[in-house]
């Protein structure tokens, strides 16, 4: 349950954010001075708004501020809960399609899929749109790093972002962008869905992948060990899950049907990038190392997938009417109102003849996001000049 200082030296480094309070409603980004009102004023409406508009309970209270990492970083607490209490509230919480198949993949015993004697452990985000938060003990962060128990109010955040304040680093959508740089909106985005509750409970550097201090936080009668909900949805190939035996280099992807269909392939490699980030396949927020010199990433146009983990682990996505079913709902509409007054008219023409706080949940500083190759050691390079 300790407080683990992570892996910031030498590569680019994004660690794990979170926390929504229950009383949260949307993303809300509290910005340091140092950055403009005219930034901040675009994450709490413009990229907030992505999530709003695509989920309906997707809560967290963010503290974004410069500092000496890496692209980006990030802090959260976890903590372990029972997988039957997990799966019971996913099951609860069904309302898609894709949810039913989710859940279905799960197996509907009362064990983890991943390891029978596991637990999960879930971001405080996670914990309260699925009722879980006083079971979890959801703690929230201040900007020093230090737990604190009202997140949301005050100094007390669900989660705390860092970003580089190396010049030259981001890009904030505004003129020419230079070559090399990083969408930086994109760059909070990455984070903000690892503060729902995206990441993995994998780490892996130098060769050798372990399960993170973040997961191994029981306390109580939680579980010792957590594999993070996300976790749940890995695979390596079609009814076979892609855990740590197997995070060796070797193909991984997020599935929702058990692994048949690979909606994403994970980064599977103990190099330094989380294992919960996408490989390099496609242009996406998630992807373990960046967009380099590319703009205008978000979750809403870049396939979806994050959308899609973010969905299976908890969360409810805002379901569009499809093409059509508004103008046939205005018809059936109309229609049964034609039907009904010819039916009063015929009517009326026969008628006219007849949790204990104390407990502190886990909280680790990850390095996990390495931009591409050839830009992670320049941009620590450049302190030296």
């Amino acid at each position: 349950m300790g407080f683990h200082r992570g892996f910031v030296t030498g590569r680019l480094a994004v660690y794990l954010l979170a926390a929504a309070p229950a009383f949260a409603t949307g993303i809300t980004y509290t910005c340091d001075p140092s950055l403009s009102s005219a930034v901040c004023n675009t994450l709490n409406t413009t990229i907030a708004g992505l999530y709003s508009s695509t989920f309906t309970n997707a809560n967290a209270s963010i503290y974004i501020q410069p500092g000496p990492v890496g692209l980006a970083s990030s802090l959260q607490f976890y903590t372990n809960i029972d997988y039957t209490d997990y799966a019971d509230k996913l099951i609860a919480s069904e309302s898609d399609a894709d949810d039913i198949t989710a859940v279905a993949s799960l197996g509907g015993d009362k064990t983890n899929p991943v390891n029978g004697s596991d637990g999960v452990a879930i971001t405080s985000a996670l914990a309260a749109i699925l009722g879980l938060a006083n079971a979890a003990d959801s703690l929230g962060t201040t900007t020093a790093g230090s737990f604190c128990t009202s997140p949301g109010a005050g100094a007390c955040y669900n989660g705390v972002i860092t970003y580089s304040n190396l010049a030259n680093t981001f890009y904030f959508r505004s003129g020419d962008q230079l070559n090399g740089t990083y969408d930086f909106y994109t760059a909070v985005e990455h984070e903000t869905d690892e503060i729902l509750g995206t990441s993995s409970c994998i780490v892996g550097i130098d060769g050798t992948q372990e399960t993170s201090v973040n997961c191994l936080n029981g306390f109580g009668n939680n579980p010792p060990v957590g594999v993070s909900a996300a976790d749940l949805f890995r695979y390596t190939t079609a009814r076979a899950r892609s855990y740590l035996n197997s995070a060796n280099g070797s193909p991984a992807w997020f599935s929702i049907d058990g692994g048949t269909t690979a909606i994403a392939n994970y980064h599977n490699s103990p190099d330094g990038p989380d294992y919960g980030d996408w490989d390099s396949a496609a242009l996406r927020v998630q992807n373990a190392f960046g967009t380099m010199s590319v703009n205008g990433i978000d979750i809403t146009n870049d396939g979806g997938s994050e959308i899609r983990v973010l969905d299976a682990v908890g969360y409810t996505v805002v379901v569009a009417p499809e093409p059509g079913t508004a103008g046939l709902a205005a018809f059936s509409f109309l229609g049964a109102g034609w039907l009904k007054r010819r039916s009063s008219r015929k009517k009326s023409a026969k008628c006219a003849g007849s949790e204990d706080r104390s407990r502190i949940a886990s909280a680790s500083r990850r390095g996990h996001w390495c931009p591409q190759a050839g830009i992670q050691f320049r941009l620590f390079l450049r302190d030296k000049k």
